[in-house]
């Protein structure tokens, strides 16, 4: 029998190795993790969606919520899903627990335009636009202005109970 003289060196780095292999092996893992998803169904009645996540397998993940930018117990502003959107899907737990949908994705062009310092909602023709000196509701061609100076309304109409205001009725007979 041969004697063979091991270096002292060699456990430790066997540890070493066997400590990175398994922090890596933890890390590598689906944990905390934040994927693309499809919404596939919408259920408004429990405020909830199904998201459909293409990079683990085309998995479905059925009642999830979603992040609500801006809530109390008396008002809140909902995101506007739809059914095959792009969402950005998070989760609390690992192992791919307790998904939930922080917010729409943006494709490569944004339609509508963000404008520094201001907080919009836009709903197609429908915008309300607040800065730190103006508010602004638009409906289609029609405008009511909030700023320092006053209310301003602008449109091809402008009435208030019935009487156009755009004519100065005022002096007449």
């Amino acid at each position: 029998m041969t004697n063979v003289q091991r270096s002292k060196q060699t456990k430790p780095k066997l540890l070493t190795d066997n400590i990175k292999k398994l922090i890596k092996g933890v890390f590598n893992r689906d944990v905390f993790s934040m994927y693309d998803g499809i919404v596939e169904k919408i259920d408004l009645k429990n405020g909830t969606l199904s998201v459909r996540i293409p990079d683990l397998g085309n998995s479905l993940y059925e009642d999830c919520k979603f992040m609500l930018p801006c809530s109390t117990t008396t008002a809140a502003v909902y995101p506007l899903f739809k059914i095959n959107t792009s969402v950005i899907v998070g989760f609390k737990k690992f192992n791919l627990g307790q998904p939930i949908v922080l917010g729409s994705t943006i494709g490569t062009s944004v339609a509508i335009p963000i404008i520094d310092n201001t907080i919009s909602t836009i709903n197609n023709n429908c915008k309300i636009l607040v800065n730190d000196t103006t508010i602004t509701i638009t409906n289609g061609t029609s405008s009511i202005i909030l700023d320092q100076t006053g209310i301003k309304f602008t449109g091809p109409t402008i009435t208030a109970n019935g009487e156009d205001l755009t004519i100065d009725d005022e002096g007449a007979v």
